[in-house]
């Protein structure tokens, strides 16, 4: 009968924590750009931002700094899915 390898299984397990590390360096890459996202969106709803669009000008029918104040809240919310979808493969 022939013994098993034991450095045979040695290197299925190194496989195993690269191709785990690897998802896990992906995850935490995500996480980041969601932090840096959501520090980013703090600084445009932040007041010097958008009183740069307070004016009495309409845009669409509506003052500029509440459709600013959208696209803004519109970007972010399309931004964080596109990471969360692109960290999920």
């Amino acid at each position: 009968m022939i013994a098993p390898n034991p450095l045979a299984r040695t290197d299925y397990n190194r496989v195993a924590i690269v191709i785990m590390g690897e998802s896990m360096m992906h995850k935490g890459l995500a996480a980041q750009r969601l932090v840096a996202v959501f520090l980013t969106a703090a600084l445009l709803f932040n007041y010097p931002v958008l009183s740069l669009f307070d004016r009495r000008e309409l845009l669409l029918g509506l003052p500029m700094a509440h459709v600013v104040a959208f696209l803004i809240w519109a970007a972010v919310i399309a931004v964080m899915a596109w990471i969360v979808e692109r960290s999920a493969r």
